[in-house]
């Protein structure tokens, strides 16, 4: 009964938190890119590329979205879908530009992180020594999956299944760090999240 209380508890908590943070991320991404395109002093051919290209694939995306298929049929669309426009891209910048865009979006994934742990941290009501131990975690499992992207003696589909087994190996540990309450908080949240995704 009290496992019961303490996920409805927090859905309702965080509910409208959590869909005035879905609002937000998709606003950052948004600036996020316009960010990019100002930062790599494009030509005004560049520009129109860059223009057509970017609503080129925002309707494809928009379009995966609308087809009737399975989560993992979605993701390896739009796994294809950002390979495609990786290339586009790539296509369209110089070397340089391509470069400074790359170390663009390294700071802007390593500042979501940051920003995810913290909230996070907020949400569960971690003590610091919980966050120190998210932390380590976190940079140990991130260096092991990247050992294993980089082993080029491995296949993609033997990758895919290291990094599977090594991601719920992660979420184990992390579950072993969390006390029972924000185990099931943290569960309630993904739930909560799961549900307004679709």
């Amino acid at each position: 009964m009290k496992t019961l209380f303490v996920a409805i508890a927090t859905l309702l908590t965080f509910g409208v938190f959590a869909q005035s943070q879905d609002s937000n991320d998709v606003k950052k991404k948004e600036n996020h890119r316009k960010e990019i395109k100002a930062s790599l002093n494009l030509t005004e051919a560049q520009t129109a590329q860059w223009d057509e290209m970017e609503a080129e694939f925002k309707a494809k995306r928009e379009e995966i979205k609308a087809q009737d298929m399975s989560d993992e049929e979605r993701k390896r669309a739009m796994k294809a879908l950002k390979a495609e426009h990786k290339a586009k891209t790539k296509e369209i910048l110089t070397d340089e530009q391509e470069a400074k865009m790359q170390e663009m979006r390294h700071a802007h994934h390593k500042e979501r992180k940051e920003a995810k742990a913290q909230r996070m941290a907020e949400e569960l009501e971690l003590t610091p020594d919980q966050q120190k131990q998210m932390k380590s975690i976190d940079q140990k499992y991130t260096e092991a999956i990247k050992a294993i992207k980089a082993d080029e003696s491995l296949s993609e589909e033997e990758q895919k299944e290291k990094i599977k087994a090594l991601k719920k190996e992660k979420k184990e540990t992390l579950k072993g760090i969390l006390t029972p309450e924000q185990q099931e908080k943290m569960k309630a949240l993904k739930a909560e999240r799961k549900a307004r995704k679709g």
